[in-house]
């Protein structure tokens, strides 16, 4: 099983109804909604994605069928971008 935790040396600001985290070694930004914010909030810790199906079923009224499928490409594409890495 893999778990995710993000990097450290970002800000997180919102901008209307999106956070952009920005990278302050490498100076990008990456926008997410809110959903992705409340996930990146809970990556301060490490998890698996299984974890974070959960955590947002949880916490919003969405299909989980879709939260998986969201929940695999947030993680890749935040691990794409340098902002989480694989922590066991």
């Amino acid at each position: 099983m893999n778990l995710y935790k993000r990097k450290e040396f970002y800000e997180v600001m919102q901008v209307d109804n999106e956070w952009v985290i920005l990278d302050l070694e490498d100076y990008t930004a990456t926008t997410v909604n809110e959903v992705g914010n409340f996930c990146w909030n809970e990556l301060a810790t490490s998890h698996s994605s299984e974890e974070m199906v959960c955590k947002v079923k949880q916490h919003y009224d969405i299909d989980e069928d879709q939260i998986e499928k969201d929940i695999t490409l947030f993680l890749a594409n935040l691990h794409q971008c340098g902002l989480v890495e694989n922590v066991g």
